[in-house]
């Protein structure tokens, strides 16, 4: 298990567009010790969700997962979820507003609207193709 640095605030990686992952890339071992790491950093720091880009990679990769989290109380469970080169196909005009944390601002919270519902295309750790329709809670953690 390995504990990755967190970008910060200010820095430029976080503004970058991050790079699709390629099927050669996403089988290696070396890729899949990097998804690894992504999970345990987020559990690690109580996080909800971290995208590579905020552990100084940029990739198109994310990994999401909720439990018990004093960081969000009442959030709702949530199995583990690693997706690659997700993008988003739908987005509802209907919003939800709420207060949202970031591991990458480290004791800063702010009031954020995002979409109510959201549709998500993309692969799992093993390039495998999978979509997502999410609502509530998890369309907020999908769309950061």
């Amino acid at each position: 298990m390995a504990i990755l640095k967190v970008v910060k605030l200010g820095n430029p990686i976080l503004r970058q567009r991050a790079a699709r992952v390629t099927l050669e890339e996403a089988l290696t071992p070396v890729f899949q010790q990097f998804l690894d790491d992504m999970v345990d950093t987020m559990r690690e720091l109580d996080g909800v969700g971290l995208a590579a880009p905020q552990v100084f990679q940029s990739k198109r990769a994310i990994v999401i997962e909720s439990e018990e989290n004093p960081r969000y109380s009442g959030s709702p469970n949530l199995s583990l979820l690693v997706m690659l080169n997700p993008t988003i196909t739908f987005a509802s005009e209907e919003t939800i507003e709420g207060w949202e944390g970031c591991l990458s601002l480290e004791n800063l919270r702010g009031k954020v609207s995002r979409s109510a519902q959201i549709s998500v295309n993309g692969f799992s750790r093993f390039m495998e193709p999978m979509s997502m329709n999410a609502e509530g809670f998890l369309a907020v953690v999908g769309t950061k």
